[in-house]
């Protein structure tokens, strides 16, 4: 999609978007039939809650056994915002979850979000991949992450700016507890 609007949208998970597959039964389906890909240039994913993800939900289903490592999911925005959205538990903007779903943002801005922890963004497996951009005016508003909140899982950031974000208790701008960030030739400023 194209220079779309997502707003105003309830759900447990994913309020805006939620890409993923809730339950497979591994022996009816080949690899390539898992793998799923949504590209969106200049959207606006607003004002939509949820308990996880309020803005966008990539998740990987829990019961693929063999067939779990190749399973691919993939979430493209260029040049879009992800803002004004509220989780009740983690991933105002975006919430990654498990194996190989990937967000990648190309020059995007995620602001003014909220949730308890990850105001921006929470990532429990998986990976998101940044080029440009910038995640600011986001909160941790009962815990930790106002920017970025990471339990497992790997955040790349090339450029772009983490900044003005807040967590009620840690991690202002990112708070790592496990997994890994690489944060290169960017900007982490007026954290708090």
């Amino acid at each position: 999609g194209a220079n779309c609007k997502i707003y105003g949208n309830t759900a447990l998970r994913g309020g805006g978007v939620a890409l993923g597959l809730e339950a497979v039964d591994a022996t009816k389906y080949d690899v390539k039939s898992l793998s799923m890909t949504l590209t969106i240039n200049g959207a606006d994913i607003y004002s939509n809650t949820a308990n996880y993800g309020a803005g966008v939900y990539l998740f990987k289903p829990s019961d693929l056994g063999a067939l779990s490592d190749k399973y691919q999911n993939y979430f493209y925005l260029t040049n879009g915002t992800i803002h004004d959205n509220t989780a009740n538990n983690q991933g105002g903007g975006v919430y990654i979850e498990g194996g190989i779903a990937v967000n990648q943002m190309n020059n995007g801005k995620i602001y003014s979000n909220s949730a308890n922890q990850g105001g921006g963004m929470a990532v429990n497996g998986g990976t998101s991949v940044g080029n440009g951009g910038e995640f600011y005016n986001n909160t941790a508003t009962g815990g930790v992450g106002g920017g970025f909140f990471i339990n497992s899982g790997n955040i790349q950031m090339a450029g772009g700016a983490v900044h003005n974000n807040t967590a009620a208790t840690n991690g202002g701008g990112i708070y790592i507890s496990g997994g890994n960030i690489d944060f290169s030739n960017g900007s982490l400023y007026s954290n708090g």
